[in-house]
């Protein structure tokens, strides 16, 4: 069960910077706690690391933080030795009442500031939430125990309808809580979780005040909404250079048809490579009628690249590219990944995955308003669906 609550904070990313610190005040009550354990105030720096903002030791049961922040902050509160640990959320000059349990970290209360109050209210609604799967998960297994796999499939249906009504009450609290810094952290894990959910996301954030999207995390949410917005259907495609396989600097503008297909692959890709020899024969068939293909491969190693290109005799344009900016530019994180842009750039489709090969060529045929001329079988492809 508190796999589920700390998921739903944990990711939301880095809350606090080094900048202008000014100090909060956590007093917690510690019921059951020894007397000198270690307890440890943790949040995410700029990597993404855990580090200390402070340490106390357990005296009668209590204990104080006394940590300096630039933000209202995101941080977990862990015992020493404990496999849990216990979100709070604070304000810069706030106070924090704690009152946290042994044994069950998950019953604990706080409060005191506003951003702190306003966390409970969503750290309540998970825990909820976090408890009825957890019933849901022992019922799972007891379907598991004689294969009952229609009633595994109504827990799991079940379970990912309370995951998602988590997600759809987290958007309901932004939009009825407007001014508080609890939704750049609920926004940024929704877009994580949910990425599908990026519209609602995006008219949220767009209303948030100036004065809160000053604050860190929320540059990390405008950029995943800038990237995600510009590799959608109806987007500009950004432009993309990278090195050919001869050595030289190729870019988008150089190579572009009428209707081109931005195809990012990598030599490791079983699916990018299955799909090759009909993609190569739809290439060949329209190629004349403005028909072109830029290859980006994310391949680490140069001589990977060039070897699988070499084996499946690729007669497009190709580039190599990294990874990381693959996904940072075109949010582009699995493969293959292909892009129909317009003779302008614009998107007109967007393909994750291997396509039906006779559905893709008849795509391209329309777009280039010619006939089709049904040179694609779906057979060829489908080993890699």
């Amino acid at each position: 069960m508190k796999k589920l609550v700390l998921a739903l904070f944990v990711i939301a990313g880095v809350l606090v910077s080094c900048n202008n610190s000014k100090g909060f005040t956590v007093n917690v009550t510690a019921k059951g706690m020894a007397d000198s354990t270690k307890v440890f105030l943790k949040s995410q720096d700029s990597l993404g690391r855990w580090v200390d903002l402070d340490t106390a030791f357990v005296k009668n049961e209590k204990f104080t933080f006394n940590p300096t922040i630039t933000e209202p902050t995101l941080s977990m509160i862990v015992p020493d030795g404990s496999r849990g640990a216990l979100p709070i959320f604070t304000d810069i000059n706030g106070v924090v009442n704690v009152t946290m349990y042994k044994d069950s970290l998950n019953r604990s209360t706080f409060g005191g500031s506003k951003s702190a109050d306003e966390f409970y209210i969503v750290y309540n609604r998970v825990n909820v939430v976090s408890d009825s799967i957890g019933l849901l998960r022992k019922e799972y297994q007891s379907y598991q125990k004689v294969n009952d796999t229609i009633g595994m499939q109504k827990i799991t249906d079940l379970k990912n309808k309370l995951e998602t009504d988590v997600f759809d009450y987290q958007l309901k609290f932004a939009k009825e809580h407007p001014d508080s810094y609890v939704n750049l952290m609920l926004l940024d894990n929704i877009l994580r979780a949910k990425p599908e959910k990026i519209d609602e996301v995006s008219e949220i954030y767009n209303s948030l005040p100036a004065e809160m999207k000053k604050h860190s995390s929320a540059a990390k949410i405008q950029t995943y909404l800038d990237r995600v917005n510009a590799s959608k259907v109806g987007g500009t495609f950004k432009t993309i250079n990278g090195k050919s396989p001869e050595g030289s600097e190729l870019s988008l503008g150089e190579v572009k048809g009428k209707i081109t297909m931005i195809d990012f692959w990598a030599s490791w890709c079983k699916p990018c490579r299955f799909a090759n020899p009909t993609l190569k024969q739809i290439y060949e068939a329209y190629k004349n009628d403005g028909f072109q293909i830029l290859g980006v491969s994310v391949d680490r190693k140069e001589e990977d690249w060039k070897k699988a290109l070499e084996e499946d005799q690729l007669p497009w344009p190709q580039i190599i590219y990294n990874n990381k900016t693959a996904y940072e530019n075109y949010n582009v994180n699995s493969y293959p990944t292909g892009f129909i842009l317009d003779s302008d750039s614009k998107i007109i489709a967007v393909h994750k995955g291997v396509q039906n090969p006779e559905e893709l060529e008849e795509e391209i045929a329309n777009l280039l308003g010619v006939p089709n001329k049904h040179i694609a079988k779906a057979e060829t492809t489908a080993a890699a669906m």
